[in-house]
């Protein structure tokens, strides 16, 4: 139990780590990443004090207390503050759906403590009732996009976009992150059409789909968003097959 709980925060500190998260200037639609995005800084994404929140597609989500706050707004620079309250039930449940025991518990332990690092995040299970998970991160969000810091350990002046709204299907590029994994990041899906349902409407969005050579746990990771709504989904695909496809809201 306590090997496997491990696991899971590792996902899970993965998984809040990028809810905040005219042409952009940091592609040319050639793959390269050179900079910050453009676009406005202003919008309602980035206000003070906005929230938001994670579904989960199984019965005990009502297990879980999460909420990301925006508690900075510095010209698309966003602060953000995460914390979640969940108990055992919660646990079972996604480990069932992850399949987490299927991964060695050295690997487990070392993968939690680089995600918890790497999202500068801390854990206290002393209560398994009441396990608690806190984090404060950055990420750029403008009217064009989205970029985050961790791949570059939360080096401000290197950011590396996960969407830019402009971007079309088969735009693709990779990079070396902070620890020197590859990442690739390739457009797979972008709506023509109102076709992705969010809560009781249907929006257009873009997917990005992203692997990191040699990643022993996760296979992929599909970002979904949306140019007015931001980040609204994510799909983790692990390397066991399992799949996990969360709704932001």
């Amino acid at each position: 139990m306590k090997r496997n709980l491990l696991l899971f925060c590792t996902v899970f500190v993965f998984v809040i780590g990028f809810i905040g998260c005219d042409k952009s200037t940091d592609t040319d639609n050639t793959g390269n990443d050179n900079g910050e995005l453009g676009g406005q800084t202003d919008i309602d994404l980035n206000k003070i004090g906005t929230n938001y929140d994670v579904f989960f597609p199984f019965p005990e989500r009502d297990r879980i207390k999460d909420s990301t706050i925006v508690t900075k707004n510095e010209n698309g620079l966003v602060t953000y503050k995460h914390s979640s309250v969940f108990d055992t039930v919660f646990f079972r449940a996604l480990e069932k759906s992850l399949g987490l025991n299927e991964f060695p518990s050295t690997l487990r332990k070392a993968a939690l403590d680089m995600y918890l690092k790497k999202y500068n995040a801390t854990l206290d299970s002393t209560d398994k009732l009441n396990i608690k998970l806190k984090a404060e991160f950055k990420a750029r969000v403008t009217s064009e996009g989205i970029q985050e810091y961790f791949s570059s350990n939360n080096d401000y002046t290197k950011p590396k976009t996960i969407v830019a709204y402009s971007w079309n299907v088969g735009l693709k590029y990779q990079f070396t992150d902070a620890e020197g994994g590859v990442i690739t990041r390739e457009v797979v899906s972008k709506s023509t059409t109102d076709d992705y349902p969010l809560g009781f409407m249907f929006i257009k969005v873009i997917q990005v789909e992203e692997t990191k050579k040699d990643d022993p746990i996760v296979e992929k990771t599909t970002w979904i968003a949306n140019h007015k709504f931001g980040l609204v989904g994510i799909h983790i695909k692990m390397k066991n097959g399992k799949e996990l496809k969360l709704g932001i809201f």
